[in-house]
C-alpha cells in the first residue's frame, strides 16, 4: 500500500493515508484507509477526525481507539457525499486529523476529494393538450426543464410530430440550467396549413431536451395538439345559404351614411405630441374630420387615419361626419385633453462597476450601478437583463472565456438614452490546486536566518518558487526547501496544469526586530550636588578622546 503523509519524527503520533487525492461519484461510498502509529513509549488513546467537509459526508466507524507503545493500527473513513444537486462536481479539500487523548498531540494530513459529475435531466410540458382553430391558428405550451444532476448543462430544445404537419418555435431554443435549477420556456405550435372544412384531427407532439455538453443526456415529454376546422361540410352549406339570403336583403335596403368608428390613439396628450385620429364610415362618399368645429381633413376614404399635433394646452373636441349624395350622418365626437409638456431631466449613469474585471469561467460577477432619478428604464447587455433603477446591484455568471464587454443603456420617460461599458477578461481556471504552502517559522528570528518552506499540490505537472531574485523549480507534488531570509520577503508558489494554466499562492516572511539591551539595574546615580567622576570640573563632560583624573 502506497501511504502518503507528513509525519514529524519528534512526535509520538504518526498518520499516513493511502492517497492524497480521492475521485468518486456522489451517492457512492468510498473507504479511505488510515494508518495510525503510536511512537511513544507508553500505551495511549487516540481520536480520529475529519475536518473541512460537511459532517454528513464522512463517517468514522471507530473514532477513538487505544494503541500500545510502538503499535500500528489501520482504520477506515467512509466517505459518502449524497447524490443530490447540492453535491456539486468540484474538488473538496479536507484534513484527516488524529489526536492523542493523553498528551493532546495532533497530526494532520490534507486530502482532496474530486467529486465527479452525474447527469439527470427532466422535462415536462403543459398543458397536455392544446387546441388550434382556423381563427386561433396557434397555441402555446410551457416547457419546463429541470436539472437534477450536480453540474450545469446547456440544453438544446426541439419538438416534432409524427405526420410532420406542425411548425414549432421556442422563445429560446438553447438554455443553460444550473444544478438543482428549473427553467420554463414557451413553445409556440401552429399547423403548417389551416383547415377550414372537415373534422377534428389529433396530433401527437414530442418535446425533447438534449445536453449540448453531454449529448447522451436527454429528456422528453409528450403532448397532444387538436386541430379543429372552422366548420363541418353540412354547417358550411347552411351558412352559405343564409349569407346569400342576407346579402340579397341588405343590397335591396337603402342605407344612410354613418360613422361606425372614431378612435383617438390617446385621450390625454401634451403640447407638441401627435395624436392619431382613426375613423371608419359606411355608405359614405366622403368623411370630414373636425377639431373644435374647424375642418381638419376631408377624405373620400371610408376608413383612414390622420395625425393631429395640438399647439395649446386646453380641452379639444374631435368630430367626424359621413356624407353621401347630399346626406350627412350625425357627428360622432371624442374628447381630447391636452396639457403642457413637462420638463424631463436627462438620464445619467452615476456609477457602473463590475468586480472582478479578471475572472475565471464559472465565476460570478458583482455588477453595481447607480442612476439619477430621471432614469425609468435600464438594460444590461450582452445578457439582455432589464435592470431595476431602484436596486443598485446584481450578480451574473460568466460561462465563456475571452473579453466580454458589458454595457448599460439607461433611458428616461421621453426615450432619451445614455450608455456606459465595462470590459471583463475571462480565462479558463487552472486544474492545478495548492493544498498546502507554509513557512516554518513564519517569522525569521534574525537576518540571514533559515526558514523551511513546505508545499503540497494536486493536478500539477510543474511548480516553481520565487523569492527575491531567485526562481527555483520544485517537485510538482509536495516537498520542502530551506531559504535564507535577510529582509521582509514575499514568496510566490506557482503551479502549472497539463494545459499550462497556472495557480499562484503567496506568503510573506518577515524578520524579527532585534531586542535592545535593558539598562543595568546595579548602576547607582551620584548624590545630588556631587559631580560625576566621569565628567569634567563643574560636572561637565570632558572633551571627546579624554578621560577624567590627573596625569
Amino acid at each position: 500500500m502506497d501511504f502518503r503523509g507528513y509525519n514529524p519524527k519528534d512526535m509520538n503520533v504518526a498518520l499516513r493515508l493511502e492517497s492524497d487525492t480521492l475521485s468518486m461519484e456522489a451517492g457512492t461510498t468510498l473507504a479511505l484507509t488510515v494508518e495510525i502509529a503510536n511512537r511513544g513509549e507508553e500505551e495511549d488513546s487516540f481520536e480520529l477526525m475529519v475536518e473541512g467537509i460537511d459532517a454528513t459526508w464522512a463517517a468514522i466507524p471507530v473514532p477513538t481507539f487505544t494503541l500500545g507503545a510502538h503499535d500500528l493500527r489501520n482504520e477506515k473513513i467512509l466517505l459518502r457525499p449524497p447524490r443530490e444537486s447540492e453535491s456539486l462536481a468540484a474538488d473538496y479539500p479536507f484534513v484527516v486529523r488524529v489526536r492523542s487523548l493523553s498528551t493532546g498531540e495532533t497530526e494532520r494530513v490534507p486530502v482532496v476529494m474530486q467529486l465527479k459529475p452525474y447527469h439527470n435531466l427532466s422535462l415536462d410540458a403543459s398543458p397536455k393538450k392544446g387546441i388550434v382553430t382556423a381563427f386561433q391558428p396557434q397555441t402555446t405550451f410551457e416547457v419546463t426543464v429541470m436539472n437534477l444532476g450536480n453540474s450545469a448543462h446547456q440544453v438544446q430544445l426541439s419538438a416534432g410530430d409524427l405526420d410532420d404537419t406542425c411548425i414549432f418555435e421556442f422563445v429560446h431554443d438553447k438554455v443553460t440550467v444550473s444544478p438543482g435549477q428549473q427553467l420554463s420556456v414557451d413553445l409556440q405550435v401552429r399547423p403548417s396549413r389551416k383547415r377550414w372544412v372537415g373534422s377534428s384531427r389529433l396530433n401527437g407532439v414530442t418535446v425533447t431536451a438534449r445536453s449540448t455538453m453531454v449529448p447522451t443526456v436527454a429528456a422528453s415529454s409528450q403532448v397532444q395538439l387538436e386541430q379543429r376546422p372552422a366548420t363541418s361540410p353540412g354547417a358550411l352549406l347552411v351558412i352559405l345559404l343564409f349569407l346569400v339570403l342576407a346579402v340579397g336583403w341588405w343590397l335591396n335596403m337603402p342605407k344612410p351614411p354613418a360613422i361606425t368608428g372614431l378612435q383617438l390613439s390617446q385621450s390625454e396628450s401634451v403640447v407638441g405630441q401627435p395624436v392619431t385620429i382613426t375613423w371608419r364610415a359606411e355608405h359614405a362618399t366622403s368623411v370630414d374630420i373636425l377639431v373644435n368645429g374647424a375642418l381638419l381633413k376631408s377624405s373620400i376614404d371610408a376608413t383612414g387615419s390622420v395625425d393631429y399635433v395640438p399647439g395649446e394646452a386646453k380641452q379639444y373636441e374631435i368630430g367626424a361626419v359621413a356624407k353621401m349624395e347630399g346626406r350627412e350622418s350625425a357627428m360622432v365626437t371624442r374628447p381630447l385633453m391636452v396639457k403642457a409638456a413637462p420638463l424631463v431631466a436627462a438620464p445619467v449613469i452615476e456609477s457602473f462597476r463590475i468586480e472582478p474585471t479578471q475572472a475565471n469561467v464559472g465565476d460570478r460577477l458583482l455588477v453595481t450601478y447607480k442612476f439619477n432619478a430621471a432614469v425609468t428604464k435600464a438594460t444590461l447587455s450582452p445578457n439582455n437583463i432589464d435592470l431595476n433603477p431602484k436596486v443598485n446591484a446584481l450578480e451574473v455568471d460568466v460561462l465563456r472565456e475571452g473579453d466580454i464587454v458589458y454595457k448599460i443603456v439607461a433611458e428616461n420617460e421621453r426615450g432619451d438614452s445614455v450608455e456606459r461599458t465595462v470590459k471583463v477578461t475571462v480565462v479558463k481556471k487552472s486544474a492545478a490546486r495548492v493544498i498546502l504552502f507554509r513557512s516554518e517559522p513564519t517569522t525569521a528570528p534574525a537576518e540571514n536566518a533559515v526558514v523551511k518552506l513546505e508545499w503540497q499540490l494536486s493536478n500539477a505537472v510543474r511548480a516553481e518558487i520565487a523569492y527575491g531574485a531567485e526562481n527555483v523549480v520544485v517537485d510538482a507534488r509536495q516537498g520542502s526547501i530551506d531559504v535564507a531570509i535577510d529582509r521582509k520577503t514575499i514568496i510566490t508558489l506557482t503551479a502549472y496544469d497539463q494545459e499550462g494554466r497556472t495557480v499562484r499562492q503567496t506568503l510573506t516572511v518577515d524578520v524579527a526586530k532585534p531586542v535592545e539591551p535593558k539598562p543595568a539595574d546595579d548602576v547607582v546615580p551620584p548624590p545630588a550636588g556631587v559631580p560625576d567622576p566621569a565628567s569634567g570640573p563643574g560636572g561637565e563632560m570632558p572633551p571627546a578622546g579624554t578621560t577624567g583624573g590627573n596625569r
